[in-house]
């Protein structure tokens, strides 16, 4: 019986101190300089209880699920793959995430992407494979599955090899290869797909929603409101005549103008 779907392993970097890793490393030390510089202040934090960006950011990450945020961005990353890769095979590929595979360690090996594809578009790029004679086959094979120094490769670089063996019990580094291979023979994977699928995940509002999403806020707000708690009891202990000041809403002023305007202009 035919495969209706079968798993891929796609071109992916990794997260180990890569585009990605780099990017939700910039999302969050833009929220602890803004916490820092104006976000106290604007809330009408008193000077003496501002937390400083180490003490906030050092809260931040124990709040946030890195695990959670990798894969959201993982997921993105799998749309815009098929987006870029199927603009240039003229075809939808149709992936759609299966799983993320991470290592233990970080010290041979980094995250792997797993995607399934409808066997019918998996003919397809082996058509236009053997439309070019499988030279491009034969190239990225010889390029991903030639043993070398430090590496051992568990698949022979030999395509006849490769062509002897059914289509449908190739597996997903067999299909990732030839995946490459059609690509590279329209144009595609030689160039610089990295940096289109980057353009195209950072274009609006970068990883934020992906990075936000995996922060507890709610754990953020406790812990912030806890160590305020102490440094009350510290100044508290140093000075027996503090009073720690009223909470005052900075945007109450605000928030009347605005109403009154709204009633002059009715």
């Amino acid at each position: 019986m035919t495969k209706r779907t079968v798993s891929v392993n796609i071109p992916f970097h990794g997260f180990y101190e890569s585009l990605w890793s780099e990017e939700v490393d910039r999302e969050e030390q833009q929220e602890i300089e803004y916490f820092e510089t104006e976000r106290q202040s604007e809330d009408g934090i008193p000077r003496e209880l501002h937390l400083t960006g180490e003490e906030y950011g050092e809260i931040l990450t124990r709040a946030t699920d890195y695990r959670s945020a990798y894969l959201a961005i993982a997921r993105c990353y799998v749309d815009a793959f098929d987006q870029i890769v199927s603009a240039q095979i003229g075809f939808r590929l149709g992936c759609t995430f299966e799983e993320m595979v991470s290592p233990d360690y970080y010290n041979f090996e980094t995250d792997r992407l797993f995607v399934r594809i409808r066997y019918a578009a998996i003919c397809k790029l082996f058509r236009i494979s053997r439309a070019d004679g499988h030279r491009h086959l034969a190239k990225v094979i010889r390029e991903r599955h030639t043993s070398y120094d430090g590496f051992y490769s568990y698949y022979s670089n030999d395509l006849e090899r490769w062509l002897s063996k059914p289509l449908q019990d190739w597996d997903h580094n067999e299909l990732c290869t030839l995946l490459c291979a059609a690509w590279s023979s329209c144009g595609g994977f030689s160039q610089d797909w990295h940096n289109e699928i980057a353009d195209m995940m950072l274009d609006s509002d970068g990883l934020y929603h992906e990075w936000s999403a995996a922060v507890d806020w709610d754990e953020v707000t406790r812990n912030v409101d806890e160590l305020r708690a102490e440094r009350v009891a510290d100044l508290k202990r140093d000075n027996p005549d503090y009073v720690e000041p009223s909470y005052r809403c900075p945007h109450t002023l605000d928030l009347f103008r605005d109403y009154a305007a709204e009633r002059v202009a009715n």
